[in-house]
């Protein structure tokens, strides 16, 4: 009997505009209208999160209160209710673990799900999407668009742009000509400034980025161009991987304002950081590589990595690095919006008897790394209030 061979396929799952539709599930009299959740910086309020009502008035995420009320003064300004998105988050995926075991949380309303093993018994991935989306709306009262493809960049570009409550579908070998007629700007990776650079060469969609020779693009973006490459054509072959299957820890911060000042950037980072090693330490591992992403005030990326010959788990060694990435990201002057970091390329650490089990020992270990940091690196130890993680 001949076998029929493997496809693999992608879902995209993003829940719509998540943090106003969590409200409005616990507050149903807020239906209907113009919402927008407030997150705090250190100087201002800022637009956390806005429903579409709120969009279509103006009002964009990051922007401060004081400029959204000029734009929707009729809105719902609400406080962020961190701990009902949590525990909607949470409800998202345990629905969506009825559907895969191969599930890739991306943020609390974001996943891929691998549903290659549902294909091969030839059950419709729109059927399994429609499944997906109507039992979300009946347990959570939310809609959620789907994106299904051969791989994730298909997938994932497929859920954006049919939102809210969306399904698109990218059959198998048709993911260059999904993509052709697509923005530019709905490509990951692309800022803003980088789209009108290249719109102004005559580079307006996917299609036409996925037409010019990877050595040209390596040209403008250096080792990212190759890969920016294969995006636009369709070309991805990262693997779902469930949380288990640990890859990287990264760690978010999208700043209140947009900043060149070292101290303040520095700050955060260290926050990123201590994060990261936190999430290191609790599952055993050492790590070899870090990567800086930075996104700038115009929507433009940078990104810059190193590797040690040695794994670590050493906050002094892995920010030292991390200060050197950032300070060459900083040569251009353009202001940062946010800060991203990354650790690869594990390595198991022994489970050995945890020696700072005695608090007083803990916290003493605690206060003379903190005082080394701030002799090595002389920066105030401000700490970030907004951190976003993938795992």
């Amino acid at each position: 009997m001949k076998k029929v061979p493997k496809f693999k396929t992608v879902l995209h799952v993003s829940l719509d505009s998540f943090f106003t539709s969590v409200e409005q599930a616990i507050s149903p009299h807020l239906r209907g209208q113009a919402i927008v959740v407030e997150g705090n910086s250190d100087s201002s309020k800022v637009v956390a999160s806005a429903n579409y009502q709120a969009r279509q008035l103006g009002v964009s995420t990051y922007m401060t209160i004081t400029e959204a009320y000029r734009h929707a003064p009729e809105a719902v300004y609400l406080n962020a209710s961190h701990g009902h998105y949590k525990n909607f988050s949470q409800e998202f995926f345990r629905i969506l673990s009825r559907f895969s075991n191969n599930i890739e949380p991306v943020a609390l309303d974001e996943a891929y799900l691998d549903i290659s093993d549902f294909a091969e018994r030839w059950i419709s991935p729109e059927k399994i999407a429609y499944q997906i989306k109507s039992v979300l709306h009946h347990e959570l009262e939310m809609t959620a668009s789907v994106g299904i493809a051969s791989n994730k960049i298909c997938a994932k570009i497929a859920s954006q742009i049919n939102k809210p409550n969306g399904l698109v579908y990218v059959p198998w070998g048709q993911e260059k000509r999904f993509l052709n007629t697509i923005s530019i700007a709905k490509l990951p990776t692309v800022g803003r400034r980088t789209t009108q650079i290249l719109k102004k060469t005559g580079i307006k969609t996917i299609g036409d980025l996925a037409g010019l020779s990877p050595l040209i693009l390596m040209n403008y973006f250096g080792a990212n161009g190759r890969w920016l490459w294969q995006l636009a054509n369709g070309i991805d072959h990262r693997p779902v991987n469930a949380p288990g299957q640990r890859k990287s820890i990264t760690r978010s911060i999208n700043l209140p304002f947009s900043t060149l000042d070292r101290d303040h950037l520095k700050a955060n980072l260290h926050t990123l950081l201590e994060n990261a090693c936190t999430k290191l330490n609790a599952e055993y591992l050492l790590t070899r590589t870090i990567s800086l992403k930075i996104y700038y005030e115009d929507e433009s990326l940078s990104m810059r990595q190193t590797t040690l010959l040695e794994p670590t788990i050493s906050m002094v060694t892995l920010f030292s690095m991390a200060e050197t990435l950032l300070n060459d990201l900083m040569l251009n002057n353009h202001m940062i919006k946010s800060l991203s970091v990354q650790l690869t390329k594990f390595q198991q650490k022994p489970h050995t008897e945890n020696i700072f089990s005695t608090s007083l020992f803990k916290l003493s270990q605690i206060q003379s790394s903190l005082a080394t940091l701030k002799k090595r690196f002389g920066f105030s130890m401000t700490a970030a209030n907004q951190t976003s993680l993938s795992h």
